[in-house]
């Protein structure tokens, strides 16, 4: 990410898209600090809420990320790839997703 400078016209739209897409699934169960596109990979970092239930919250994130490659945006915005990390601090469920374009 840090090597990267956005594209200034796919950057905006695919963090909008990214951005979008989650919280419509998701609503106000997570906060999504950083939601960025550069020129060829986005960065999601997302994190529940300490009063969430922890068993759930991980359960429909990583499904929630692993239904984006279905969505018609996925192909038209030209991702590719994605991966995630997961992990929990004080109860809080917190994630890393890169998405990569072709």
């Amino acid at each position: 990410m840090l090597a990267e400078e956005p594209d200034p016209q796919w950057s905006p739209v695919a963090s909008g898209q990214l951005h979008d897409y989650l919280t419509q699934q998701l609503g106000d169960r997570f906060e999504f600090p950083v939601i960025e596109c550069q020129t060829d990979i986005c960065e999601i970092q997302a994190a529940g809420y300490a009063n969430g239930n922890l068993d759930s919250d991980m359960r429909d994130f990583q499904m929630i990320v692993n239904n984006m490659h279905r969505q018609p945006w996925w192909n038209e915005l030209g991702f590719d790839e994605q991966t995630l990390s997961t992990t929990q601090k004080q109860a809080r469920p917190l994630f890393i997703v890169y998405v990569t374009r072709k």
